[in-house]
């Protein structure tokens, strides 16, 4: 009741009885209701309060006061809490705005008063002074519409609103943030469907009366987006369409923020062709969408930290990417303002990434990038590597990254994608970078055909040493030529022993067959491919060649190995004069071809089954190698003085003479 007289009785005149009155009740109101304890609660007491300080619960205990408080709002809403916006009619607003009012002004000029009294209860003292001022707003709303269209055809729901507004009842309005927003939606829709001189007769009641609902920005987007409607109903080349047109552009930009209005005018722009002001508004959309560049951010951590795809990204897949972190709402938003824009982006894409705005803009460079890329790499190549773009660098980065990712993961395709940064690395003389990352993807963990490490190697080396030539380089540099150089080296042997073993026909097909996958699909260092397959195998190129690779000489392992050799080919004459000539040519003139040995071997192991092919073979050496008949002659006259077979001997004796005919 004190409170209902400190409110109310203001709306008398102001004479000395009312004003006593009045007086008398505040202070009462502020002396007698400080006991704490109340035992009694109102129903829509704690629902008010719960609204605005999502704790109300059953231990709190207030003060008289603000039990008191809490009952006569409730009282005043009660005519409307349960109704349905269309249920509302203006008459009702009437009635209880009045009290509403009165109610609102009597909290604001007690505030301080009530911090002193109740300190405790501030933020629940705040909670229902918004619930009071959202009210009072939305009541307003109503009044304004209904007396203005009595039908109340503005309180439809507009289509592309998602909550059925009409059929709410007026609480979920108030309480309920998404229903709150969407209340706006119905401002909207009315001031499009009026005129600018209407909307100017209008504009002062809502400004007043719903200043949280309506703002002057909305206005003007209202404005703006009539204006661009009339110009879409005329011909072109009218000078009235190109003004309205200039007139809405330059509003518009101002307007990007208001995230509701926005799709409605590039829709109107694109009606009207006018791509440019429609790009500029979507940029502008974005940013305003995320001024702090929190989506970026967001990409890059989810990128970096997991194995989903930029187009899986860019595509909004919400419950792919949720399994591993929320989807972020700034990225969405900034997303959706891409895609309107894209389209109309294409026929002059080296302006719009070179803009202030999409020069600054990362997350806007790489959707475009990744939109290009699905059209292939030969497409992006011919858009971007020609007019290099300023995030382009970081971009294929992480492209590489990712393609190298999924090379691990089985799919040898990503490759081609992974090597477009290289294309850059090379415009741009990157060469330190460029060698590291081609050395990189020659060893990845994925199925690469060996022949293609190996081409990928070759590129390291040659970007290596165009580093090792550069002014700048350092010792270090050099250090990673010769690693290059080495690695290059083995995988080179890995090649070529894959034709090796696939021309051994005396090892089991199925054997040799998993073996040749395993080379081909895989990098092996050497001490692997020593023990693993050269050696189980008898490839003696291979053998030989890891040998000299890794600068091992071990006189007795090379003697053995040419013995094993000769004693298993001597039988096909062919294939021993074959190997001996193609090793020969490869190895002559180091430890790993050793001609005395190799001679005094054919000697004891062929030499008595069969001199005359003794002879020949060794004939055919000399005339492929021309190698040092003095030395030889020393050796055999050595070795025959030492063997006591006469057969020998005579071997000897007839390889000496004919060594001699032909020097």
């Amino acid at each position: 009741m004190l409170l209902v007289l400190a409110c109310n009785f203001t709306i008398y005149d102001n004479d000395c009885e009312t004003v006593d009155v009045r007086e008398r009740a505040k202070k009462l109101f502020f002396k007698n209701t400080s006991c704490y304890n109340l035992k009694r609660r109102n129903f829509l007491c704690e629902k008010e309060a719960s609204f605005s300080t999502g704790s109300f619960g059953a231990d709190n205990n207030f003060s008289v006061a603000f039990h008191g408080l809490a009952l006569y709002l409730s009282r005043l809403l009660r005519f409307v809490w349960n109704c349905q916006l269309l249920d509302i009619s203006a008459d009702t607003a009437a009635v209880v705005l009045p009290h509403l009012k009165l109610l609102k002004v009597f909290l604001e000029e007690h505030r301080l008063v009530w911090m002193r009294s109740f300190p405790s209860e501030c933020r629940y003292w705040c909670g229902l002074h918004d619930l009071l001022i959202h009210s009072i707003e939305v009541l307003s709303l109503v009044k304004i519409i209904r007396r203005r269209e009595p039908g109340g055809v503005a309180l439809q729901t507009p289509n592309e609103t998602p909550v059925e507004l009409h059929s709410l009842e007026l609480r979920s309005i108030l309480i309920e943030e998404s229903s709150w927003k969407a209340t706006q939606k119905i401002i909207d829709k009315w001031l499009n469907t009026l005129s600018p001189e209407e909307m100017s007769l209008i504009r002062e009641d809502l400004s007043h009366d719903c200043p949280l609902l309506f703002s002057g920005e909305r206005y003007e987007a209202a404005v703006a987006c009539e204006l661009l409607k009339r110009a879409v109903s005329l011909p072109d080349g009218s000078l009235d369409r190109q003004k309205y047109i200039e007139t809405a552009a330059n509003a518009c930009l101002e307007l990007a923020f208001l995230s509701d209005f926005s799709p409605i005018l590039v829709d109107l722009f694109a009606q009207l062709k006018q791509f440019d002001q429609l790009c500029q508004l979507c940029l502008r959309m974005a940013h305003f969408s995320d001024p702090e560049n929190s989506a970026f951010h967001w990409f890059e951590n989810i990128i970096k930290r997991s194995d989903v795809g930029l187009e899986e990204v860019f595509r909004l897949e919400v419950d792919f990417c949720t399994k591993i972190a929320p989807m972020s709402d700034q990225f969405v938003q900034r997303v959706n303002c891409y895609q309107l824009a894209y389209p109309y982006l294409q026929s002059d894409l080296p302006r719009w990434i070179h803009s202030p705005r999409g020069s600054e803009d990362a997350l806007f460079q790489y959707y475009i990038f990744t939109r290009l890329l699905q059209d292939g790499p030969s497409s992006f190549r011919d858009h971007l590597l020609v007019f290099d773009p300023p995030h382009l660098q970081s971009f294929l980065e992480l492209v590489y990254e990712k393609s190298l990712q999924r090379v691990e993961s089985g799919q040898p395709d990503d490759i081609e994608l992974a090597e477009l940064v290289f294309i850059y690395y090379m415009k741009h003389k990157l060469f330190r970078e460029s060698a590291c990352r081609y050395l990189q993807l020659a060893r990845c963990s994925g199925p690469v055909l060996i022949k293609k490490r190996v081409e990928l190697m070759r590129q390291a080396l040659f970007n290596a040493t165009l580093v090792v030539s550069e002014s700048s380089s350092t010792g270090q540099d050099a250090e990673f030529l010769s690693v290059v150089q080495g690695q290059l080296e083995v995988a080179t042997i890995q090649l070529r022993m894959t034709y090796e073993l696939s021309h051994r026909i005396n090892v089991d097909a199925h054997v040799r067959q998993n073996q040749l996958l395993l080379l081909s699909h895989n990098l092996y260092d050497s001490t692997l491919l020593y023990n693993e397959f050269a050696q189980p195998h008898a490839l003696y190129e291979s053998l030989f060649s890891l040998l000299r690779c890794c600068n091992h000489v071990d006189t007795v392992l090379i003697k053995k190995l040419w013995q094993r050799l000769i004693a298993e080919y001597y039988k096909d004459h062919d294939l021993l004069q074959g190997s001996l000539k193609n090793l020969g040519k490869m190895f002559y003139g180091t430890p790993f071809f050793p001609v005395e040995d190799i001679l005094q071997n054919l000697i004891e192991v062929v030499g008595p089954k069969n001199e005359n092919l003794t002879t020949d073979v060794v004939m055919a050496l000399y005339n492929d190698l021309h190698f040092d008949l003095e030395k030889v002659f020393e050796h055999l006259k050595v070795f025959a003085e030492s063997n006591k077979s006469a057969v020998l001997k005579n071997i000897i004796e007839t390889l000496s003479s004919g060594l001699k005919d032909l020097q």
